[in-house]
């Protein structure tokens, strides 16, 4: 987690519920643009990913 911080320049990771209420008001096409730059930060230039997906469920994986 503490590469996400990082990467985007945070002290601390927000709560779920400030993404929600994020993206319950911008529209769709700036929160795409958002997510696309967002994603171009972590990965190099011409790497493959085949999904990546916002999670606020509090798990993590093993």
């Amino acid at each position: 987690m503490n590469d996400v911080k990082e990467k985007l320049d945070l002290d601390k990771i927000l709560h779920f519920n400030t993404l929600q209420k994020f993206v319950s008001i911008v529209s769709s096409y700036l929160f795409n643009l958002i997510l696309s730059r967002i994603i171009k930060l972590f990965y190099s230039h011409g790497e493959n990913f085949s999904i990546t997906e916002i999670d606020a469920t509090g798990f993590t994986s093993s």
